[in-house]
């Protein structure tokens, strides 16, 4: 139906004789982003409130896999959002002697890796005008046979018809439907950090790679516009008050029998300019969908980011939702499909990430040298087989 035939009926958007069911949606993230736009794609309503006053996502770079990509090609923008992007066809693993353990390079598939700010700003920039309302922090969510009304703590509401909670980790949504859920520590700390590459760092070693030692892991990515992303990750205590004090100096000194251009990196970046987190998962649940409000990416299976995969599926979680609106006859049906597509293949995800930090970060000289040995001698083609099944994610409706 033509646009010029909507209309707005006692505060509901009205197509033709048709009134358009409107999605609040909690959280500007890249999973609320992306669901905005399935959603208006599909012919519903949709916005989206943000607690921030401004996009500023947390973290620093990310990386998108082929499946997150699939995710945009359904919903139509890859090749838009691809364009923003740094292309990465080998992610190598390497020893803290610089070693290779594993090299992840292929010809049937590539990563791309972004900012995630500039991410974030591409989608919101898909969006229509006015979808996002930024500064509104959700402090509660009722729902009853009328719609979902969702107060905020500048004392204002909104209601609508149905409910996407994409709050993230710390969800406020989630924790008032489930609040006995724990979050869980991994076990490590991290730093990221994205530096504008300089004539001093050697131009031949700037490639994807982890660097896996006793310390810990330290990992780069280049990024478009000449700049680098990286991470550094190391074994604490949950709230440790010294590592939560390292910054730049501690940094290189922890890090500086590590091969280059570890040191150069870190060197290279402005103290301001490194973010430090903790690192958590959710604890998996078996339900995302509750009658007229739904659970979507961080907010309903948050992972660590051993895979890189917790932006690629929330992405995956916002094709996902678009293909079961389309299948089915009501928006609970749908979400209920949804809840049935999504809770296993992430529960195997997030179990998949997490046993991967642990080897990862394993410290204990003779289980490093074993877990080396065990990586190098496995083939590159088996490598790269056990992420196949997380790449080859199929859209087809």
């Amino acid at each position: 139906m033509g646009r010029n035939s909507a209309k707005v009926t006692h505060g509901r958007l009205q197509i033709g004789g048709e009134i358009v069911k409107r999605f609040i949606i909690i959280g500007g993230g890249i999973c609320g982003l992306a669901t905005a736009y399935a959603l208006v794609q599909k012919g519903f309503s949709a916005e989206i409130y943000e607690s921030y006053p401004a996009l500023k996502p947390a973290g620093a770079g990310i990386v998108l896999a082929p499946n997150a990509l699939k995710a945009l090609a359904y919903l139509g923008i890859d090749e838009e959002i691809k364009k923003q992007g740094h292309e990465i066809s080998s992610v190598k693993i390497l020893s803290d002697s610089g070693k290779l353990l594993s090299d992840l390079s292929s010809e049937k598939y590539s990563l791309f890796a972004f900012h995630r700010g500039e991410l974030s700003q591409t989608l919101a920039a898909l969006l229509p005008s006015g979808t996002i309302h930024l500064g509104k922090k959700c402090i509660g969510c009722r729902q009853d046979a009328s719609g979902v009304q969702v107060d905020f703590a500048d004392g204002s509401s909104v209601h609508g018809d149905y409910v996407i909670a994409a709050d993230g980790i710390h969800s406020s949504i989630r924790r008032k439907l489930l609040p006995a859920v724990p979050l869980r520590y991994a076990g490590y700390t991290c730093w990221r950090g994205v530096v504008e590459v300089k004539e001093k760092i050697d131009y031949s070693l700037l490639e994807s790679t982890e660097t896996w030692g006793r310390k810990g892991r330290f990992g780069i990515v280049p990024l478009s516009k000449n700049r680098i992303y990286w991470f550094a990750v190391i074994n604490a205590a949950e709230n440790d008050p010294k590592i939560g004090k390292y910054g730049k100096k501690e940094l290189l000194h922890y890090f500086a029998d590590y091969p280059q251009p570890i040191d150069k990196v870190i060197e290279a970046t402005e103290e301001k300019d490194i973010i430090w987190n903790n690192l958590f998962d959710l604890t998996p649940l078996t339900q995302y969908a509750y009658d007229r409000i739904l659970l979507m990416g961080d907010a309903a299976h948050a992972m660590t980011p051993n895979l890189g995969q917790g932006a690629c599926q929330a992405l995956e979680d916002a094709a996902v939702l678009a293909i079961c609106l389309k299948q089915c006859s009501s928006v609970e049906q749908a979400f209920r499909k949804y809840e049935g597509f999504r809770v296993k293949r992430v529960r195997k995800i997030v179990a998949q990430s997490r046993n991967l930090g642990r080897i990862g970060q394993l410290q204990n000289r003779l289980a490093c040298e074993l877990r080396n040995w065990l990586f190098s001698l496995m083939p590159m083609k088996l490598h790269q087989q056990q992420m196949t099944w997380i790449y080859q994610f199929d859209y087809n409706e």
